[in-house]
């Protein structure tokens, strides 16, 4: 939807093999590998991407990971590992862009969170505690960067279906309870995603 927007779309990943893939189905895509937790791979990522693509205008900050259960099972690993990408991932993503807008005056932010920002899911913890954190943390940014000329929001969609949600949707009862949750009886395709992401990115 970005490309056919006129955007050039540059993607990154932990996952390589993804990224081939990518690659395969969207020839014009620059991909990089990159672990959003590490602020200096993030500095070298942008810097290549620029380099390939031109200046960036959009940063879509969409990494994310869930680790579900009861907060007293969970281990404090897997809390660690959400915090640090669904947060740290999208203050590094935005600590690493902010110097090129505002050099050039102008850039666009979509945090990418969820409706448990709003209303929370039971097993779900420290993944409500992290889409929670990115919502407020993008409203600050909103207000502290908007007089530069950089916008910045935050796109909160439900269960969309993709391999992090899968093993979620597999499990017949949190299907159930999914399913009743969502007016239109279905749950989300990528493709509802991107009309936002496009206007937001305009």
């Amino acid at each position: 939807a970005c490309e056919n927007a006129g955007y050039r779309v540059v993607a990154t990943d932990v996952d390589e093999p993804g990224l081939a893939s990518l690659r395969e189905s969207r020839p014009g895509t620059s991909t990089f590998v990159l672990d959003v937790r590490d602020l200096a791979a993030w500095e070298r990522v942008l810097s290549e991407a620029e380099a390939q693509a031109g200046p960036i205008d959009v940063l879509i900050n969409n990494a994310g990971v869930c680790r579900p259960g009861p907060c007293n099972q969970v281990s404090a690993e897997d809390d660690r590992l959400t915090v640090e990408v669904n947060l740290g991932g999208v203050m590094n993503g935005v600590r690493a862009i902010l110097p090129r807008f505002l050099q050039r005056g102008r850039g666009h932010v979509i945090n990418v969170a969820s409706m448990a920002a709003f209303s929370p899911a039971p097993d779900l913890a420290a993944y409500c505690a992290t889409k929670h954190a990115v919502e407020g943390m993008t409203k600050a940014m909103a207000i502290e960067w908007g007089r530069h000329g950089i916008r910045v929001n935050t796109l909160c969609p439900t269960f969309i279906r993709t391999p992090l949600s899968e093993p979620t949707l597999a499990n017949p009862d949190h299907r159930a309870w999914i399913d009743s949750k969502i007016k239109l009886g279905r749950v989300g395709e990528i493709a509802d995603v991107m009309g936002p992401v496009v206007f937001l990115a305009s």
